[in-house]
């Protein structure tokens, strides 16, 4: 949209400013329940694994032990020693099966129970869906304040930097002030690659400052163990 005078511009983007803030705020709320839905989500998971890994070990050592010990106890007595390798392998294997199927079992239950459905993940949704709603609600509401904004530019640190630029007369139109905004996300890449290049740099010199420390300190205990495989043959003299 093409603006007359800066006042018009300034005036239009004073106007849409609250708005994009308003989608900001809910935005990252949103996120942040998200994420906070998702951690709880994945801590409960890991927890119940453990639970069910340890315990279903456990009971599945115990059922084993139950059915199998007396089982073989009688069966040895009864055959009075014969075969007792081949009945020996049998019942271990017997006891195996057991341990490992009641684990996998109860691990399953366990794992099933930690991704089940809690309360507070109900919470957190219901907050996701009330979020939503209100993104939706203050979209529609102020849809012509939002297409007053540049289409690439609808976000509300673009919207701020706009207000910013023509308030303090570095922009006399909307225009300019857009160049200026990309001229700084430019500048704002360029610094996030310099600081990767420096950070990369760092770590290869590291790299390089302990692989020099490892070989040096290997030359150093060859030498010494030269010397002493030295002196061990003078002496044997």
């Amino acid at each position: 949209m093409e603006y007359q005078s800066r006042t018009d511009a300034l005036r239009a983007v004073r106007d849409a400013l609250p708005v994009f803030r308003n989608i900001s705020d809910l935005c990252n709320a949103a996120i942040c329940t998200r994420q906070q839905y998702y951690r709880q989500r994945t801590i409960r998971a890991a927890r119940a694994d453990e639970q069910g890994r340890v315990i279903g070990g456990i009971l599945g050592l115990l059922a084993a032990d139950v059915v199998v010990l007396p089982a073989f106890m009688l069966s040895k007595a009864a055959h009075a020693g014969k075969g007792s390798s081949l009945l020996t392998f049998l019942f271990l294997a017997v006891g195996f099966a057991i341990w490992f199927l009641t684990a996998q079992l109860v691990r399953k239950r366990f794992h099933a129970r930690g991704e089940a459905e809690r309360p507070e993940d109900q919470t957190l949704e219901t907050r996701l869906e009330n979020i939503s709603n209100s993104l939706v609600s203050i979209t529609q509401q102020n849809q012509k304040l939002i297409d007053a904004m540049p289409r690439d530019y609808q976000n509300y640190e673009a919207v701020c930097f706009f207000e910013q630029a023509l308030a303090n007369g570095r922009a006399d139109s909307m225009k300019e002030a857009i160049n200026l905004y990309e001229e700084q996300l430019h500048r704002m890449t360029m610094e996030q690659n310099s600081r990767r290049a420096i950070q990369e740099q760092y770590l290869q010199s590291q790299m390089i400052a302990d692989i020099q420390k490892s070989s040096r300190a290997a030359a150093i205990n060859s030498g010494i163990a030269a010397t002493f495989s030295v002196l061990a043959f003078l002496n044997r003299d």
